[in-house]
């Protein structure tokens, strides 16, 4: 695609794994705090694609045992309709990833359904348990071959940058709390979901919008109407009948769905450096889950590449070495994903368009804000996505003059860069794909 980017590969098309978290619910309402388990099915998915928290199958029926206490009935919108959940009185929650250690997060009403099943994961901890905390997905385990599964973990702040580090800015967006039965019911525990700038390219049309980043899915979504924009529906005849290369039914929150898969050509997500990093061969579901949602960025671009390493372990190590979401500032409604990219493959090609620092394809002001942020603050090392736009490793007043001669001229099909409101729904993308097996962790005790 048009200006600065990284050809990352052609994505695997599926997921080699999800990050996951041991869990458990502790009642504190008597003053001496007491466990209600999960104690055997503990193991939760852990979905930035997902607003609250959920217990279901035998991780739910165990707490239910233990005196879980339901105060009212949500109705939970997901990809296929509603589905009643219990939901509780606030309880603790304590979590670990991979490095044992014990994260609280207090007073969560929790959402929970013994008749839902999502394959080996036995619950869905979402966005509570991330606001405020920086969480990395470590593939470098797949590397050495000294795991199967991902490295999970939670740290005070983003790691240093290893030197092939592209951030992409994140907008949290809050999505309304509707499904009450009663308006004088309470509501689950809710934090907002994150968006990044997405732009594909079919043939020769270009077009994108805002994707959730949802480590809850196992495969890339599209919205219909994106679908349409970028000329999918090759025959014109409204539908994707006969453009399927395939179809697969997506289970989740209110049931099941039969979703067509299309080949949809490249996808790029746009770095605040000013690089877009690329996976080609896409093949993508059309799914519409909301007006508000252009697509969702799934796990199997985010581990593409260490699929055939996983079977051949001579083979070169997958795209992405670590994925980092900063969301200490989720309250504020900004975050960043930050995709430490393996150095074999950290190859910038293609030249940027003029004045388009951020690499999204129009020139505005974010671009402007870019280069005032970076301006007189480089001694010959400024690089294109701090404001450089004349490549003479300072940011100044030639480069604003570069801007302001191309300002306000979007390249053709350029992404969009605004959310829009999301509708009135109480939104859990919670395990859209869910299938692979699950090991059992148990959370490190603390007393």
């Amino acid at each position: 695609m048009a200006g600065r980017y990284i050809d990352l590969g052609p994505s695997d098309g599926l997921a080699l794994d999800q990050p996951r978290v041991a869990v458990e619910v502790i009642d504190n309402s008597s003053g001496t705090p007491r466990s209600l388990g999960p104690e055997f099915y503990n193991t939760f998915l852990l979905d930035t694609g997902a607003t609250g928290v959920l217990a279901v199958s035998g991780a739910a029926s165990e707490l239910k045992s233990n005196g879980y206490e339901t105060v009212a009935t949500y109705l939970e919108q997901g990809v296929a309709g509603f589905t009643p959940m219990d939901l509780s009185a606030p309880y603790q929650v304590d979590f670990s990833g991979t490095d044992f250690t014990r994260r609280t997060i207090d007073n969560v009403r929790i959402m929970a359904n013994t008749d839902l099943n999502f394959g080996g994961f036995f619950g869905i901890l979402g966005m509570p348990a991330m606001v405020g905390r920086t969480m990395t997905m470590d593939f470098t385990p797949w590397s050495t071959g000294s795991d199967f599964f991902m490295g999970t973990n939670f740290t005070a702040a983003p790691p240093p940058d290893t030197g092939h580090h592209y951030h992409v800015p994140l907008e949290m967006v809050e999505f309304p709390t509707s499904g009450q039965i009663n308006p004088e019911d309470p509501v689950p525990t809710f934090a907002p979901l994150p968006f990044a700038p997405v732009e594909m390219q079919f043939g020769n049309v270009r077009a994108g919008g805002q994707f959730v980043v949802d480590t809850g899915a196992q495969l890339t979504i599209i919205s219909s109407a994106l679908a349409f924009e970028l000329g999918l529906d090759a025959d014109g005849n409204g539908s994707f009948d006969e453009e399927k290369v395939d179809e697969l039914e997506v289970g989740g929150i209110g049931g099941n769905v039969l979703m067509p898969i299309l080949e949809a050509g490249t996808l790029g997500v746009q770095t605040t450096e000013g690089v877009s990093l690329e996976w080609s061969g896409m093949n993508v579901g059309v799914l519409d889950i909301d007006p508000s949602i252009a697509g969702v960025l799934g796990m199997d671009l985010l581990t593409s590449g260490w699929l055939g390493k996983f079977f051949d372990p001579g083979a070169p190590d997958g795209y992405l070495q670590n994925v980092h979401f900063d969301f200490r500032e989720a309250d504020n409604l900004t975050g960043t994903m930050i995709l430490d990219v393996t150095a074999a493959l950290d190859v910038v090609q293609g030249t940027p368009d003029a004045g388009d620092v951020n690499g999204d394809g129009v020139v505005d002001g974010l671009d402007y804000l870019l280069w005032a942020g970076g301006f007189d603050q480089f001694d010959g090392d400024a690089t294109w996505g701090d404001g450089d736009m004349n490549d003479d490793g300072y940011v100044n007043g030639l480069d604003y003059l570069i801007w302001s001669q191309n300002f306000n001229a979007p390249a053709p099909g350029a992404a969009a860069t605004a959310v829009p409101e999301p509708a009135s729904l109480g939104l859990l993308l919670a395990a859209l794909l869910v299938a692979l097996p699950a090991q059992r962790r148990r959370v490190t005790p603390s007393r």
